[in-house]
């Protein structure tokens, strides 16, 4: 039950960083 939980807690801070880094990454200029 723990094991599962760690992985459903990597995966949601996964995703919710990937989707911050893809508005990030729309924010800052490209030649940065």
């Amino acid at each position: 039950a723990i094991y599962r939980q760690t992985l459903v807690e990597e995966a949601h801070l996964t995703h919710r960083f990937s989707t911050q880094y893809k508005e990030y990454k729309l924010l800052v200029p490209r030649w940065l």
